[in-house]
């Protein structure tokens, strides 16, 4: 019925999301992405619980924006024209998205006009990911990059970074994820708790108190140009307040520092808000603290 709908219709389409929850025949869904595209369509968001194969002969559009893939949903086809499929593509999100090989994947993130970059699945890094203005990063992929260090291309365009943290999953590559980041100047943290290890180098505090001395004068943060950083669901943990103090003593061109404190009872808020102003005056003088 929503094919027929758009066969029969010359009205342009800025947005379109479709997600099925049983299997439905590949032709029929194809039919529609194809009819989508060739009518201009801006943004399109497909996600399917079953394996669902997206034939690429139909990424011709010059138009599309923004595309997100999710879970069953997956490209497959040959190399487009040119080595691009959407020169126009701004924003590509991907979660969960099993590609048939790594040229595909690479094919997706060539476009030249491609700014923000969203996963949340278990591809290595790739080179072509290096234009990006916005990266946002899942815990599992934070720590895939880890993986990938050797192929860890220069973000040389990259001024917003966010990424979340789970207790079971490290931040190893964050020290050379921000050195190879010059122009950064948004970092955003979804929680500061996550898996100790010894091979999180300066950017945390895992690395024991008399190695931090050691390391205090070549800290990969003094370097780091952000000026904005913001931090949610902050507990107010020991540690969590030790990170804290580690990133405003360090992060010398900060300029604001907002922070999403996750409590359940005002006086709680309260304390913690109070302990935050308590720490040691941040490196840059210019930092502003927020609450939210």
């Amino acid at each position: 019925k929503t094919v027929a709908l758009l066969c029969e219709r010359d009205s342009p389409i800025k947005k379109f999301s479709l997600k099925w929850e049983s299997g439905i025949d590949e032709s029929r869904v194809n039919r529609l992405v194809y009819k989508l595209l060739e009518r201009g369509v801006l943004e399109l968001h497909l996600t399917s619980r079953f394996s669902q194969c997206i034939e690429t002969e139909f990424f011709l559009s010059k138009t599309l924006v923004s595309l997100a893939l999710s879970n069953g949903c997956y490209p497959q086809g040959s190399r487009p024209p040119g080595g691009v499929f959407f020169p126009a593509l701004k924003t590509l999100s991907l979660s969960s998205v099993a590609f048939g090989s790594y040229e595909m994947y690479e094919w997706l993130l060539s476009s030249p006009s491609l700014e923000e970059f969203n996963i949340r699945d278990d591809d290595p890094l790739r080179p072509a990911v290096r234009n990006v203005v916005t990266l946002h990063l899942s815990a599992d992929s934070l720590e895939v990059f880890y993986f990938c260090c050797s192929s860890m291309p220069e973000f040389n365009n990259l001024v917003n970074l966010s990424f979340e943290s789970h207790k079971e999953r490290g931040w190893q590559v964050l020290p050379l994820l921000l050195k190879k980041s010059p122009k950064l100047e948004t970092l955003v943290i979804k929680g500061l708790v996550h898996e100790i290890t010894n091979e999180c180098g300066d950017a945390c505090v895992c690395i024991h108190e008399k190695m931090s001395m050691k390391m205090k004068s070549s800290c990969c943060l003094l370097s780091c140009q952000v000026k904005v950083l913001k931090i949610y669901e902050y507990g107010g943990s020991c540690r969590e307040v030790k990170q804290m103090r580690h990133f405003m003593e360090n992060l010398r061109c900060l300029e604001v520092l907002k922070l999403g404190v996750q409590v359940d009872e005002q006086d709680k808020y309260l304390q913690l808000t109070n302990e935050v102003m308590k720490l040691l005056p941040p490196a840059s003088s210019k930092c502003k603290i927020q609450f939210a």
